[in-house]
């Protein structure tokens, strides 16, 4: 191994140990919290001064809290236990209909957001 590969591996786990958030933090945090650290580490990270690994730790957590909500609401319509909920007939037209026209889907958004940043 070359001497650049291995100064470069040091430097990332240093870069990985100094991390100002822990995951432990992140899920102590409320969703209005998480949010809020979210849009403040992409500033950061648009004005060039963030971490790429504080912004990806904190959109991993809003991830996993979405899909395991997901997750519920599915054990939860499976064993029959919940009321359907009412579904805005003009809302998911005007989604189809965004789709339809070309529109990215929701999701999108938020995998480019992560993508533009990384480095």
């Amino acid at each position: 191994m070359s001497l650049h590969r291995r100064l470069k591996k040091l430097e990332d786990a240093s870069r990985r140990s100094s991390r100002t958030v822990s995951a432990k933090a992140l899920k102590a945090l409320s969703d209005e919290d998480l949010d809020a650290l979210e849009e403040t580490f992409e500033t950061a990270l648009a004005s060039g001064e963030g971490s790429f690994e504080d912004f990806y730790a904190v959109f991993s957590e809003r991830g996993q809290r979405a899909l395991h909500a997901h997750y519920a609401a599915i054990e939860v319509w499976r064993r029959g236990e919940g009321e359907a909920a009412p579904v805005d007939e003009e809302e998911t037209r005007g989604l189809l209909e965004e789709l339809a026209q070309g529109a990215r889907a929701p999701g999108y958004r938020n995998a480019y957001r992560l993508w533009s940043y990384r480095k």
